[in-house]
């Protein structure tokens, strides 16, 4: 089941998309985002992860769902680093471990269900993010959107690591709760 803060990242592409659209998931967890999606829309997902249980587990989740589903999912075990991707994507779609190790709003559930590598960020507290940015510019075509899930507290850090880069335009959208939770880059 989908946290609402990873609800809010889904609604964010489902609302704008009505087209066939080649879709790149960085980090599958379960697979909950590329089902949701592939369950509402005609998209071709290819969702990658580093963590060889969670493309289990999204393998497994989405076979259950697949009569169900509108479009396809390819699920890949590899690192996005160091993948060659031999397609263009029209959507760049993301839920990385952005937490900081003492972040103090982090839910005792989430602490004690989710993997502590789908949840902090393993070196420096924006790294996965510019790693994100960076993939975009290399495999852009055209058109292509980044959506990120981000931290209630990194959207000022964000934006200044965004001065760095010459993407179209940059949007950050707030949770439920009024917290700055999401940002969508048209690249």
């Amino acid at each position: 089941m989908p946290q609402p803060d990873t609800e809010g990242l889904i609604d964010l592409v489902l609302k704008q998309f009505d087209k066939k659209c080649n879709v790149l998931e960085i980090g599958s967890g379960s697979g909950v985002i590329p089902i949701i999606l592939a369950k509402y829309k005609n998209f071709e997902i290819d969702s990658l992860d580093i963590n060889k249980k969670a493309i289990k587990l999204s393998k497994e989740n989405y076979y259950i769902k697949l009569p169900k589903l509108k479009g396809k999912i390819n699920f890949i075990y590899a690192d996005f680093n160091k993948y060659f991707f031999s397609k263009e994507y029209d959507i760049i779609i993301s839920n990385p471990p952005y937490l900081v190790k003492n972040d103090k709003e982090i839910s005792s559930w989430v602490k004690r269900n989710q993997p502590k590598k789908a949840l902090y960020s393993p070196k420096e507290e924006l790294l996965i993010f510019k790693e994100i940015f960076e993939l975009a510019k290399k495999i852009k075509k055209d058109e292509i959107y980044i959506f990120l899930e981000i931290g209630y507290n990194q959207k000022e850090k964000l934006g200044n690591l965004l001065k760095n880069y010459n993407f179209k335009k940059v949007d950050f959208f707030k949770d439920l709760s009024k917290k700055d939770r999401y940002l969508k880059i048209y690249v």
